[in-house]
Parts: C-alpha cells; structure tokens; sequence
C-alpha cells in the first residue's frame, strides 16, 4: 500500500507541507475534517508509513491530529510535522512533547518530527505579521529531503 498524509490545518499553512510531502512519498493525502475519525482510522490500516501533521494553535498541536497517533497501526511508521508561528526552542520542545509521549505510550514507532515556521494568524500576534513568508521554497524543500530518505 500508499503511504498517507492527514493533516489538520486552519490557516493553510500546514496544507503546503502535507502537499509536498505526499508528492513526494507518491502518498494518498486528506484533510482531517474532510471524512469521519473513524474513515481515516480505515485509511490508516495496512499503510508503511504514515505522516501527521497539524498547526499549532494555542501552544498545542490540534486534539484533532494528536488523536490519531494512537491509532497508527503495528507495523506502520509515524512522521509527525507541524507548522508553528512561535518558534522559540522551548515552545518548539513544548510542541512536541505530547506527539513523543503519545508515541511512546502506544507503542507507536515515531521515526521522525519535522517542524517550521508558519505564518502566525492568531489575533494576539497577526498584527506583527510573524513569519507571513513561510512555509516558504526553502522549507518545503527540506522537508521534501527529509522525507525522500524514508521512502
């Protein structure tokens, strides 16, 4: 079977890295939201690997992507990805700490976590216009590379 790409995004900036990412891996791809939690969990059976990826909103991976981990089948092999307008290292380790633990306790076989900037469009921070540039050319690029060597 196809790999898969599910994403989670509210502002599209996730959906530019999910794009790249199943081009790449030649990947089925869906939009969390666009079927049932139930359906997906049906997509994810039989595949090799599987990449999950959401925006952050409110310091958090969204519940809706970070639900799924669990679900990942034995035998498949998680990427997780994410798009965050914060990008401080503590926040950024913040970020992933429930995607490790999640994994971890699942017994899910976690094999990778890629990150990058997004544009931030939360109220409290639009008016800075941080990161209105990216996911740029350079950021779909690296994570096209880095998924390149999962294959």
């Amino acid at each position: 079977m196809r790999p898969l790409v599910i994403y989670f995004t509210r502002t599209n900036n996730t959906t530019l890295v999910a794009e790249a990412i199943a081009a790449e891996l030649d990947a089925d791809l869906f939009k969390h939201g666009d079927m049932p939690d139930v359906e997906l969990e049906k997509q994810m059976q039989g595949r090799p690997l599987i990449a999950l990826g959401t925006g952050v909103y409110n310091s958090r991976p969204s519940k809706q992507i970070l639900r799924l981990i669990p679900k990942t089948p034995k035998g498949s092999k998680l990427f997780f990805f994410f798009t965050s307008g914060l990008t401080a290292k503590l926040l950024i380790d913040w970020y992933r700490r429930p995607v490790t633990k999640l994994a971890k306790k699942h017994d899910v076989d976690l094999i990778g976590i890629w990150r990058c900037p997004g544009h931030d469009k939360h109220p409290a921070f639009k008016w800075a216009n941080l990161h209105a540039d990216r996911p740029n050319r350079r950021d779909i690029a690296e994570v096209k590379a880095i998924v390149a060597m999962l294959k």
